[in-house]
């Protein structure tokens, strides 16, 4: 059930934790170490979901808006149940977004140590050269401290706009588009095509997949076939 769903069940008084009933949806409880019925029947822990969207320009990776504008949340599948983004695409930019109730498969994608790269197709501003492709693979600081190597391809070269694929392995916030900011070239367009193995392919925008098996098994396997 939904969020919304699940905490009308126990304000209702429908939920015993561990012999009691529970009346408050904040109480913190774990399904593997607590017991917890629902109309006198135990709950199971949740099946562990994991989820690729394309996500579209124009709609923000949050579960919720004051603003009313369109959340990446929005776009999931009916009765995907409660899954979280694993990191975050600024509403500018657009390509692949995970979802997932699985901790551990969140934390092996955004753990800092930058074991999974993230790759991306930017059209910046001017020229890019060599040299300043060179400069972006070394890394610039951000917030006092220098982002971890990368790499960086010139795709094609302008006088008015250039477009590159870079890839970082880190996930701080709109890290791509300060590092291009840092070496004097203004982000027109940013778009994600891959996550370590998981790649966005033909997925339309606005859809979602289901994310294979094969591809979450060598995420979390085997760091160096990201």
């Amino acid at each position: 059930m939904s969020r919304t769903d699940a905490e009308k069940c126990v304000r209702a008084g429908r939920v015993r934790l561990n012999g009691a009933v529970m009346l408050d949806p904040e109480r913190p409880a774990s399904p593997e170490r607590d017991q917890i019925l629902l109309d006198g029947k135990p709950l199971r822990p949740a099946r562990k979901l994991y989820i690729a969207l394309h996500k579209p320009v124009g709609c923000i990776t949050t579960a919720h808006d004051p603003e009313g504008r369109r959340t990446a949340y929005d776009l999931l599948p009916e009765h995907a149940g409660n899954l979280q983004a694993v990191g975050r695409l600024d509403a500018d930019s657009s390509g692949l977004l995970l979802f997932t109730n699985d901790p551990e498969f969140a934390a092996r994608i955004t753990d800092a140590a930058g074991k999974v790269e993230k790759v991306y197709e930017a059209r910046v501003k001017g020229r890019v050269e060599a040299r300043d492709a060179r400069k972006f693979e070394i890394g610039v600081v951000l917030d006092g401290k220098p982002t971890l190597p990368a790499k960086c391809r010139v795709i094609e070269a302008g006088d008015h706009s250039s477009r590159v694929e870079v890839i970082i392995r880190e996930g701080r916030n709109r890290q791509v588009r300060r590092m291009w900011d840092a070496l004097g070239f203004h982000v027109i367009e940013l778009h994600r095509t891959r996550i370590g193995p998981i790649s966005l392919g033909g997925l339309p925008t606005g859809h979602t997949r289901v994310v294979r098996e094969f591809e979450r098994a060598t995420l979390l396997v085997d760091p160096h076939l990201t």
